[in-house]
Formats: structure tokens, sequence, C-alpha cells
């Protein structure tokens, strides 16, 4: 079935979906069918429009919650590291906007340490 479901990758530098479909059910990428959309919004609306693809959480929670999107295989979720880089020497507003980052990051997402 997944070998024929038109799927959704941001670019060709996204490998996060043949990883995933790669390591839960042996399928290569040369054997699925998708298309690339290099738009965060435009990704979302596709999958939305009743493409599948791989897209935090964060991001459809209330279509999940009111049943506009079903997740059709829960048990393969995954983490993505998320990371900012900064230089340790900054000025008085980056250090601000680092630390907004770090906290607002660590309480939106779900990870628990940056």
């Amino acid at each position: 079935m997944l070998p024929k479901a038109s799927a959704v990758i941001y670019n060709d530098q996204d490998h996060l979906h043949s990883h995933t479909l790669l390591a839960q059910f042996g399928l290569h990428r040369q054997c699925l069918s998708f298309c690339y959309i290099p738009s965060a919004t435009a990704f979302a609306e596709a999958i939305f429009s009743g493409l599948y693809g791989l897209v935090p959480e964060y991001q459809i929670a209330d279509r999940l919650e009111n049943g506009a999107l079903v997740e059709i295989l829960p048990e393969c979720q995954c983490d993505v590291p998320w990371y900012w880089h900064h230089w340790q020497q900054q000025s008085p507003a980056l250090r601000v906007l680092t630390g907004v980052i770090l906290h607002q990051t660590s309480s939106l997402l779900n990870q628990s340490r940056f």
C-alpha cells in the first residue's frame, strides 16, 4: 500500500521520510511515490488535502484532535533534534533572543532539553 500512496517530501535533502520507511518497513526511496514540496505551509496543506508525509505534531495537533487528520502510523513517530546555532559571545539582544527561543522550544516541542 505505501509504495502506491503519494507522499510529500520537503526536498532532495530531506531523508527523514525514507529513513523512517526503511527502518519500519524495509522500503527504499526508489520504490515510493512522492513529490517534493519545499514550503512548510504548502507541505502541510498537501497533507491536509490527502497526501501523506511526516509533519511535526505541533503543526497538526489541532487537526488530530478534531478528527480532520488521522495518524496512520502512530508507532512510526520519530524524534528530530533541533539546533539553535549561536556564538558564545553575543550581544545582549541576541542573548535575550537565544533565551526566549530555548525556553519556547522546550515548552512547545516534544523535547525536554536543548
